[in-house]
């Protein structure tokens, strides 16, 4: 069964002011050199989700809704006198989808669901994914959804809980990027890396900030690439000498490439192995030293293809050990990465995102 699938994603307004800082005039350009462009930069999944499944045999195409000067052009470029909503209805409408992702924060589900239901007759499925917590408030948003993708087992049950139709399904690494992360070039190497949000708000960050401030206190030399969001605590300024300025996409895999040993710590709201940090990390090629959670035992061995802590003194430890043992610390590398090649593959995943569209419009 042949379907049409259309991803609708929301990217960081801080990601694509950087993004179009770094193209000067690529805003004037049309569509077709902008979407190329920002494809080719690989912020989040980019495109490599619809280009699986074009794989699979589906038409799947992307809409980057927040992205204003691509919708300006493509708008521009279609006779189309909207913007916002009204933009994406047409776009939309020209696609003609069977399944709609509407891959938005979740806050969002309340407004888009019933304008895509509503305004776009053929649309069989939609559907979304969560890999953060959620309030009960939220509940009728996830139930309206025809099924959601998690990557997290406790959020599986809350799904469940609230009335939605979940799939778990574990991150993984685009395959693809690792010819493009070592021919562009002399990689910066660091000794340890943190790449990632610190958001120090409820049920975020708060235990990540207080961790990597307290490897910085061990004497651990950290680097931090980052953009704080401070909402409930402040970065201390022993930490905040060591932020720089995030990065993003390939930029974000190159560094990762050339840290030595990479930091990872889950978010505070979820209890079990599921970020994306785990994937991105060991298929760069990085030795990934992350905390000791549930499910973690699913994905890799502890010791062979990465390194785990549970306190801010052993994870101390263990990074000066892997610093002062190179040999020991490539072959962990080495062996997360072949892990992650074989077993933690994007395209992998999307063909069971692909099994589970067909059930779902077969149930239809």
């Amino acid at each position: 069964m042949s379907y049409t699938y259309v991803k609708v994603t929301t990217l960081s307004p801080l990601y694509l002011d950087d993004f179009y800082a770094r193209h000067p005039g690529l805003d004037a350009q049309d569509y077709d050199t902008q979407f190329a462009a920002l494809m080719q930069d690989t912020h989040v999944w980019a495109n490599h989700i619809s280009r699986h499944l074009n794989e699979l045999g589906a038409d799947a195409h992307e809409i980057v809704y927040s992205a204003e000067p691509l919708q300006r052009a493509w708008a521009r470029e279609n006779g189309v006198d909207a913007e916002g909503p009204e933009l994406l209805i047409a776009q939309l409408k020209k696609l003609s989808p069977d399944v709609v992702f509407l891959h938005i924060s979740y806050p969002m589900y309340a407004r888009f669901l019933p304008l895509v239901r509503d305004n776009v007759p053929g649309v069989r499925v939609i559907h979304g994914n969560i890999g953060v917590g959620f309030e009960r408030e939220h509940f009728p948003s996830f139930a309206g959804l025809d099924f959601v993708i998690t990557n997290e087992s406790g959020l599986y049950s809350r799904l469940k809980e609230a009335g939605a139709n979940p799939y778990h399904i574990y991150h993984a690494f685009e395959h693809t990027l690792l010819p493009r992360i070592r021919e562009m070039g002399p990689l910066e190497e660091t000794d340890f890396l943190f790449v990632g949000g610190i958001v120090l708000s409820n049920g975020y960050h708060l235990e990540r900030g207080r961790f990597l401030t307290e490897l910085v206190d061990r004497g651990i030399d950290l680097q931090v690439r980052s953009n704080p969001v401070e909402v409930k605590a402040s970065i201390p300024p022993q930490l905040a000498a060591r932020i720089k300025p995030p990065v993003w996409g390939i930029s974000m895999y190159r560094a990762l490439s050339g840290a030595k040993t990479a930091f990872n710590i889950h978010i505070d709201a979820l209890p079990s192995a599921s970020n994306m940090r785990l994937f991105e990390a060991t298929g760069a090629g990085t030795c990934l030293v992350t905390d000791r959670v549930p499910e973690l035992d699913r994905l890799f061995e502890d010791g062979t293809e990465i390194v785990t802590y549970a306190s801010p003194d052993e994870c101390a430890d263990k990074v000066r050990w892997l610093l002062a043992h190179p040999a020991e610390r490539k072959a962990i590398a080495e062996a997360g990465q072949k892990r992650t090649m074989k077993d933690h593959r994007l395209k992998d995943r999307i063909a069971l995102l692909h099994d589970i569209i067909l059930k779902e419009l077969k149930a239809r």
